[in-house]
């Protein structure tokens, strides 16, 4: 037991140090689990957000429109329409009870309907006082005259349109409309017991829950003699956004005594009168004892011999509607005769015989027009139909019960597959990881609805596209801090002006290590390390931080990056991190600018009387290694190369020719801002051919001054490399003539007088 302990305890510290080296590589991402935190209310069911519900009901909308449209006519299901032309022909509505008989009796006795339903409450009498009142006159003068008897019987059963309807409807299998309301009283307390759907005795016993299925204590239907017929309910259930989507599948009645009763809707009459031999049941679902939750109301079995039909609903006892798609007889989803021409006879005997047959009407001032996902103005009486066609396919839309815990499920899934596919994603990575499971989602959201079942889906897509969008508001705070560190480090060795335009362009800057023309200096203080000798370290330092402070002004202002400082040598270069185009004339600019600033600073030691300094500066242009360098202790931005190494080796020969600048053949070529003289050809550490030296002449714009000068000096760098001593002894003569103090002149002058000597030439 104990070596058990001792396992499991190593393990247990193994797997919890794994997970803490995880949270610490993590780190900031567990923020993006902060939406799952924010949807779980919701999910569950305990707190629901208002706006995900509105974007489940469009969702929803969006599936029923594309996925549950059918084309083609429902032919076991027929809408006679009241509509316009009806209107038209037989008057205003309400029509007199006398055409309704008529249509009621051309439907069941010519027309052989199966199923007569009426979408129409005959709430009250018709109340015709005009031929009563002579019905009765006659009475009254009857006396003992039979035949006057007979003709006042006549004239009052003939007036009463009432009774001519209910002796129409009369052992028919006729289905009347109601209403149900939650408050009011009713035009008959309670409704016909008779006609309710018997609620098992098991129900009690279970301690069903019927809190979720509304309480109607209001009903409103049709007048005496008509009341004790089957009768369907016509409620709708509105959503919040106005939109009808449900209907209900049985409304429970709670009377004075709190006795509650279920009816049945239109469309399950309607089916329940088609097969007059079939058992309707109220069905609960199973009670959760582990839980202490009761059963509650889950829908309707319809059984007719070994034949059984289950019908769901929700708790509340409603069905989603699978509309067929848009209403109205000019979609062709069922089939629509006018009234008028039931009442003039036009179709043949027995043209709906089998048929069940809704009675309504499409005309919008009589308000039975419905929002609806398909139409904003959708027949009443078709979304009865719709219910009816439903249930005689056995095809429904169930939202079941476990929706909520299949939220929850998703968004736990969810949540944790994004969470290590975006952790440590980039840009595009994290782009394809969000749209794969927001394909998955609506993938199996779409599988699901093709089955029939109806499952939330907007919690679950704001989970993926807030993550996301969580995901990228980090990564991106994340890399502007990054980016502002590195900018910030920049700011030593960058002018701000460099530094301003890298925050305002990122793209176009990099620390990977990359090949680009670029140019680099070297400027060395010449004999410092002799003067450092005689001072104090903390002279030295005040010293040097003052001129390099001097130094990086000047070098700002052109776009330099200093590299390093090396003792008292300062490496810079042009070309990055940003790009410089004309890198080499801002690098020969600088150069000028700072022996000027070194004319400057040796005015004033003068007067302090201090030893005058100068700078030696060797500046080359090529392609180099330009990047983030260095080891895992310490890394430089810094550039490689032997166009760099040139210019280390360019700088000493500054020292030699006394020359305040010299320069590699290709920053002469690149940098066209100037006029440059040839120095000498040399040879340099790790090169075998001769290097060109060259210094600034002039700016470009005066070059019309030293053209003689150039001219001379050309046919002397000729003459030089052809070993002609003699006419390079001429040449310079001239060139001194022009320009006495020229120093490069002398100094060839003075090489030409020591080879003499040495007895070389």
């Amino acid at each position: 037991m104990r070596a058990l302990l001792v396992r499991f305890s190593l393990w247990a510290r193994a797997h919890l140090r794994a997970y803490g080296s995880l949270l610490q590589r993590a780190g900031w991402r567990w923020v993006l689990l902060l939406p799952l935190v924010l949807l779980w209310p919701h999910a569950a069911g305990w707190w629901p957000y208002g706006a995900i519900t509105s974007l489940d009901r469009a969702w929803y909308d969006l599936e029923l429109t594309t996925l549950c449209a059918r084309k083609g006519a429902d032919s076991r299901i027929v809408i006679v329409d009241i509509d316009e032309a009806s209107l038209r022909q037989w008057g205003r509505w309400p029509w007199s009870r006398d055409v309704m008989a008529r249509l009621a009796t051309e439907l069941l006795q010519r027309q052989k309907a199966s199923v007569l339903g009426l979408d129409i409450v005959f709430a009250e009498p018709e109340g015709d006082t005009v031929l009563p009142g002579v019905a009765r006159v006659i009475a009254q003068q009857a006396g003992h005259n039979p035949a006057l008897q007979t003709l006042s019987r006549r004239l009052q059963a003939e007036m009463d349109h009432d009774a001519a309807l209910v002796r129409a409807l009369q052992h028919q299998p006729v289905v009347m409309g109601a209403y149900f309301e939650k408050e009011g009283a009713s035009t008959m307390v309670p409704p016909p017991a008779a006609r309710a759907l018997p609620v098992p005795a098991a129900a009690q016993a279970l301690g069903a829950d019927w809190s979720h299925v509304p309480a109607m204590r209001g009903y409103t239907g049709s007048v005496s003699g008509l009341r004790d017929m089957p009768f369907g309910a016509l409620n709708a259930w509105i959503d919040p956004d106005g939109t009808l989507r449900h209907i209900p599948l049985v409304m429970r009645h709670v009377d004075a005594q709190g006795v509650s009763r279920f009816y049945p809707s239109l469309a399950l009459a309607m089916l329940q009168r088609a097969l007059p031999a079939a058992q309707v049941q109220v069905a609960l679902s199973p009670a959760d004892g582990a839980s202490g939750g009761s059963a509650h109301l889950a829908g309707v079995r319809l059984s007719q011999g070994a034949d059984r039909l289950w019908i769901p609903s929700d708790d509340r006892g409603a069905m989603l509607v699978p509309f067929r798609g848009e209403g109205g007889a000019g979609a062709g989803h069922f089939r629509y005769i006018g009234a008028a021409d039931i009442l003039a006879g036009r179709l043949p005997p027995g043209s709906l015989a089998g048929r069940m047959v809704i009675v309504g009407t499409s005309v919008p001032g009589l308000r039975d027009l419905r929002a609806t996902p398909f139409d904003r103005a959708y027949p009443g009486m078709e979304v009865h139909a719709s219910a009816l066609a439903a249930m005689l396919d056995g095809r429904f839309l169930v939202a079941p019960d476990y929706a909520n815990a299949w939220s929850v499920l998703w968004l736990l899934l969810l949540s944790g597959g994004l969470w290590w596919g975006l952790a440590h994603a980039g840009a595009l990575r994290a782009w394809f990881v969000t749209l794969a499971c927001a394909a998955v989602v609506v993938g199996a959201q779409v599988a699901f609805f093709r089955a029939g079942l109806v499952l939330p889906l907007a919690a679950s897509l704001v989970l993926v596209v807030s993550m996301y969008v969580l995901h990228t508001l980090i990564a991106y705070l994340h890399e502007r801090r990054a980016r502002a560190r590195l900018v910030t480090l920049f700011g030593h060795y960058v002018p701000p002006e460099l530094v301003k335009e890298m925050d305002r362009q990122p793209q176009s800057w990099s620390l990977q290590a990359q090949s680009r023309e670029m140019t680099v200096m070297f400027c060395d203080i010449q004999n410092f390390t002799a003067m450092a000798e005689e001072m104090a370290p903390e002279e030295v330092q005040r010293f040097l931080n003052g001129l390099f402070n001097r130094m990086a002004g000047v070098i700002a202002r052109h776009r330099g990056t200093i590299d390093k400082y090396i003792g008292d040598c300062v490496m810079v270069f042009w070309g990055a991190p940003l790009p410089d185009p004309d890198h080499a004339n801002h690098a020969v600019h600088t150069a000028l600018e700072l022996q000027a600033l070194m004319g400057e600073y040796n005015t004033q030691r003068a007067r302090q009387g201090r030893p005058l300094l100068r700078l030696s500066i060797g500046i080359n242009t090529g392609i180099m290694r330009v990047g983030d360098m260095g080891s895992d202790l310490r890394r430089n931005y810094t550039v490689l190369g032997d166009a760099v190494n040139l210019a280390a080796r360019l700088e000493p020969c500054s020292k030699q020719w006394e020359q305040p600048l010299i320069v590699g053949p290709d920053t002469a070529a690149a940098a066209t801002d100037f006029l440059w003289q040839w120095v000498d050809d040399t040879h340099v550490t790790g090169r075998n051919r001769m290097v060109e030296l060259h210094a600034p002449w002039a700016p470009t714009s005066a070059a019309s001054a030293y053209r003689t000068q150039r001219d001379l000096w050309q046919q002397y760098q000729s003459a030089w490399r052809a070993q002609h001593w003699n006419s390079c002894q001429t040449l310079l003569t001239r060139l001194l003539r022009e320009a006495p103090d020229h120093l490069l002149y002398r100094l060839h002058a003075e090489r030409l007088h020591a080879m003499r000597v040495s007895a070389v030439i």
